[in-house]
């Protein structure tokens, strides 16, 4: 073989290896369509690049590929979409198998559907774990579980993740709604309106930290929906007044003074009946019936 013919051979395998690390590195699509939500696959080399290169961070809206949401649920560092068949369907970091695909530390850039869910009401996600509420009431917990936030009655000092959604046995069916929170703590409504709260104590919204629903009381009236802060929990009642309870170190109970209450206590200066709630870090939002807000 002569130079020129070997220089050209080299050159051409240079060529083809340098294409396909191009083509392998940017997931290009070179075959079939997206599939549709009823038909989802997790894309490959093969499939789609419908998600693009993953970015460190986006400064516009960005399409999420695959998703028919009806709700979405975003905890710490990863999210969970709600779609119309009633499935559950996360993605992010999964460092505590907070994305419920029965392993940890496979983060991940698109949706997947957690297989163990069906015939879903909502979902709710907090820092590093997840909550889904079945049609029939029914919760499902999955994730960290350091202080007890999934609910299951593992002893706290074993910290035991669930890569896998897991029954709350110790709660009845027929819960109307679940709330977890960036502080791992979590509330739920019952059938009768009660609340019932477990996890970590954080601002004393419980007696102490718990693994097993603990019945918070101070709430006769029935319960229409429950907001749980970093360091408050605040409950909307049925006659539209709110009862707050926890830390109260910059006035988030909103009781016009900053002494803690371990119990509920009325809300004051809210004047109209409030119908939606929200508990941050340290405040809380009422939205009034006449569309004005308070905080």
């Amino acid at each position: 073989m002569n130079k020129n013919k070997l220089f050209w051979q080299i050159h051409k395998y240079f060529l083809y290896y340098l294409l396909s690390t191009i083509l392998i590195s940017c997931e290009l699509v070179i075959s079939s369509p997206p599939p549709t939500i009823t038909e989802y696959i997790p894309p490959s080399f093969t499939q789609t690049l419908t998600i693009n290169i993953t970015k460190k961070f986006s400064t516009t809206p960005t399409l999420i590929p695959f998703l028919h949401a009806v709700s979405i649920s975003s905890g710490g560092d990863f999210n969970c979409a709600l779609t119309q068949a009633g499935d559950v369907m996360c993605w992010g970091t999964n460092y505590s198998g907070q994305l419920g695909i029965g392993k940890e530390f496979n983060n991940s850039d698109y949706p997947e559907k957690i297989k163990e869910l069906s015939n879903i009401l909502s979902i709710s996600s907090g820092s590093n774990y997840a909550c889904a509420l079945t049609k029939d009431g029914a919760i499902y917990c999955w994730g960290d579980n350091d202080f007890g936030q999934l609910g299951n009655g593992d002893p706290l000092w074993q910290k035991i993740k669930l890569y896998k959604p897991t029954l709350i046995s110790s709660l009845s069916t027929g819960n109307k709604y679940v709330d977890a929170s960036m502080n791992a703590t979590t509330c739920a409504i019952s059938e009768n309106s009660t609340v019932k709260c477990w996890g970590y104590d954080y601002g004393d919204v419980l007696d102490k930290p718990t693994s097993v629903p603990v019945e918070i009381n101070g709430l006769s009236g029935g319960v229409k929906s429950i907001s749980v802060g970093v360091t408050q929990i605040c409950a909307l009642m049925k006659n539209g007044t709110i009862k707050c309870w926890g830390s109260n170190a910059v006035g988030q109970l909103g009781v016009r003074n900053k002494k803690e209450y371990r119990v509920p206590v009325d809300v004051l200066g809210l004047e109209k009946e409030a119908i939606k709630l929200s508990s941050g870090d340290n405040f809380t939002c009422a939205l009034l019936i006449d569309g004005t807000m308070k905080c």
